[in-house]
């Protein structure tokens, strides 16, 4: 951990609380939340194209000076299989050029997947963080709507 515990958890908890709090207005963009305990937040989203859920897990020990890491999961954590893995624009596939490569990994801003990406070098987290649509629940809604339109 680079951040002091007390203050990402902090950071961490604020940022979650709406999805806790309300969540039919979430289950109505096609989110719902399966664990949210920090570092923690798993969720499962809506995939219309195959009618079903997949689950996305957002780790963020050190929220927020660095982007969470994000993975496919199932619903109990579990790795996703790649070949179960959405694909298509900003869902990758595995790629051994990334720090894990054996995974499928998202590429988009908001998450340290695509911040760590050597072809996003000038593309900095730090400008970015403090957007909504950069904190947790926005990159999580921005993963939910992409997926909806695949």
């Amino acid at each position: 951990m680079i951040v002091d515990p007390a203050v990402a958890r902090r950071k961490f908890e604020r940022d979650v609380r709406p999805l806790v709090d309300h969540p039919d207005v979430f289950a109505g963009i096609g989110v719902r939340a399966l664990l949210v305990a920090f570092p923690i937040v798993r969720v499962a989203l809506q995939w219309p194209a195959r009618s079903q859920e997949i689950g996305l897990q957002l780790y963020a020990p050190d929220w927020d000076y660095r982007p969470p890491s994000a993975d496919w999961v199932t619903p109990e954590g579990l790795p996703c299989p790649a070949v179960e893995a959405p694909s298509g624009p900003g869902f990758q596939q595995p790629n051994p050029q990334t720090r894990r490569p054996d995974r499928p990994w998202l590429c988009f801003r908001g998450f340290l997947e695509f911040h760590e990406y050597a072809g996003h070098d000038a593309d900095a987290w730090w400008p970015l963080r403090l957007g909504e649509r950069y904190r947790l629940l926005g990159v999580i809604q921005n993963v939910a709507s992409v997926l909806r339109r695949l």
